[in-house]
């Protein structure tokens, strides 16, 4: 049983573990500590260390998408409103520089 690149991710999982300090996050310390003392005695018992590296690599994974990450939506800008409003030029362009920009979809739900 292989645990690819995931052994590298899983102590980034476990240290971040550390970071706020909650039952379940001591859970997983806990979990892999133990585990991982048992995988290293007994090459069978991997099959118990497999579900905490998966858990711990996915917490670093998260963290470092929540970190680089920007959730905010960008502008749309609707296409039928600046075509209707304003002509197109010789290029093939619209003409004038007053295209209408729709609200967000957050804008229209709050509204």
């Amino acid at each position: 049983m292989d645990l690819q690149f995931l052994i590298f991710v899983f102590p980034a999982g476990v240290i971040l573990c550390f970071r706020e300090l909650r039952d379940e996050h001591i859970f997983v310390i806990i979990y892999a500590a133990v585990a991982s003392y048992f995988a290293g005695v007994m090459v069978r018992l991997m099959l118990t260390l497999t579900p905490v590296v998966c858990v711990s690599s996915a917490v670093a994974l998260s963290t470092l998408l929540d970190t680089f990450i920007d959730p905010t939506e960008p502008e749309v800008v609707d296409d039928s409103q600046s075509e209707a409003g304003s002509g197109a030029s010789t290029n093939g362009t619209p003409s004038g520089s007053s295209s209408a920009v729709a609200p967000s979809k957050k804008a229209k739900k709050t509204a």
